[in-house]
């Protein structure tokens, strides 16, 4: 599957689910001024539950996955994946990212993160 459809079904999906499991038990029969703020508040509930799927599947769409890359004239190998928080506009999302280290140890270092300007960082400039 293409990368941008991955993102989009991943998004839509991820909104539709947060609707529907709402909407199962929402009161439909009449309106009224508490309904229509408790709709209004699933709503963007919801499509921020959708942007943390989709923006977490774009930028995971970027990660390095090979056994080995060349880091300041050191080969590094991938030593597995690791996850990390960061905090977005749509709220905390986790990122599930490939680490590398040289064989003679020490730093490690995250191909995504210097790629997204996010080395060392928690929040995103948004």
């Amino acid at each position: 599957m293409n990368t941008y459809k991955k993102i989009i079904n991943g998004t839509v999906n991820k909104f539709k689910q947060e609707m529907v499991e709402f909407c199962n038990d929402f009161d439909f029969s009449h309106l009224m001024p508490e309904l229509a703020e408790q709709m209004s508040q699933k709503l963007k509930e919801s499509l921020a539950e959708a942007g943390k799927a989709g923006y977490s599947d774009y930028i995971e769409s970027f990660d390095c996955d090979k056994p080995t890359i060349s880091k300041d004239g050191h080969i590094m190998r991938k030593k597995g994946k690791v996850s990390k928080s960061y905090l977005t506009c749509f709220g905390e999302i986790t990122i599930h990212r490939s680490l590398y280290q040289a064989d003679r140890g020490g730093k490690s270092f995250v191909p995504l993160e210097e790629h997204w300007g996010m080395q060392g960082q928690y929040a995103t400039v948004d």
